[in-house]
């Protein structure tokens, strides 16, 4: 299990820390990505193409790699999710119009149906990149709050 923290800051959003180098190395290479045009912010796995061969090829990627990104997302908050009363909310379950992540502390049934909603917070930049790629660059990744549920 990698070093993570994580802890609700004065803004109420949850904040999740990856603070290890060797850590942040690893989630780099694990990610797959490193930053080619470090004066853009682009960010490719591929070296200088052009942006027309950039772009079918990383549309290729995408579509091959979304399923195995959203499982390493999961692998890296393990210790979030296992060791507190956090859990992975999935956006059908609340009426969320969204595929962002999402991290709660809820009440449920005996069907596992969710009866009381207590926290929310999601990762809003999802269809940009994960929020691996914040913890990889920076260290650290914020799940912003959720608007209240009704």
């Amino acid at each position: 299990m990698e070093p993570i923290t994580w802890f609700v800051n004065d803004r109420g959003n949850l904040e999740v820390h990856l603070d290890d180098e060797e850590a942040r190395v690893r989630l780099k290479q694990e990610v797959g990505w490193t930053l080619d045009h470090p004066e853009q912010g682009h960010w490719t796995k591929w070296g200088r193409w052009s942006w027309r061969e950039w772009d079918e090829e990383l549309q290729a990627y995408i579509s091959r790699s979304v399923g195995s990104c959203i499982a390493l997302e999961g692998e890296w908050l393990e210790s979030l999710i296992a060791n507190s009363s956090y859990e992975w909310i999935l956006p059908e379950e609340i009426g969320a119009l969204t595929n962002a992540p999402i991290v709660g502390e809820v009440s449920r049934n005996n069907k596992d149906e969710i009866e009381e909603i207590h926290s929310l917070f999601w990762y809003p930049n999802y269809a940009i990149r994960s929020f691996l790629e914040d913890l990889a660059e920076t260290g650290k990744c914020i799940f912003d709050k959720a608007p209240e549920v009704d």
